[in-house]
């Protein structure tokens, strides 16, 4: 364990005994799903930032539902940014 990871480690413990955790809103429940679990790992931080600036690349877009998968979005570009 190099000393960054003993540093993250007791910065948790102090806060767990300083009851930082106690009542999170997902205390004892499992976490949501990742968006991004299925994108490789070397490009989940492009998607972000691509998602956060308002662009997604095809396949991380969610159709609307009944859509036939061709023409515009919802917004009515060329399937860049829904």
């Amino acid at each position: 364990m190099d000393w960054l990871e003993k540093l993250a480690d007791e910065r948790i413990r102090e806060a767990m005994e300083r009851g930082e955790f106690d009542g999170l809103p997902l205390a004892g429940k499992p976490l949501p799903p990742d968006a991004n679990a299925f994108v490789p790992e070397d490009l989940r931080i492009a998607y972000k930032l691509l998602k956060d600036a308002g662009f997604l690349p095809p396949e991380m877009k969610r159709e609307s539902a009944g859509s036939s998968g061709g023409g515009s979005t919802s917004c009515g570009c060329a399937s860049i940014c829904c």
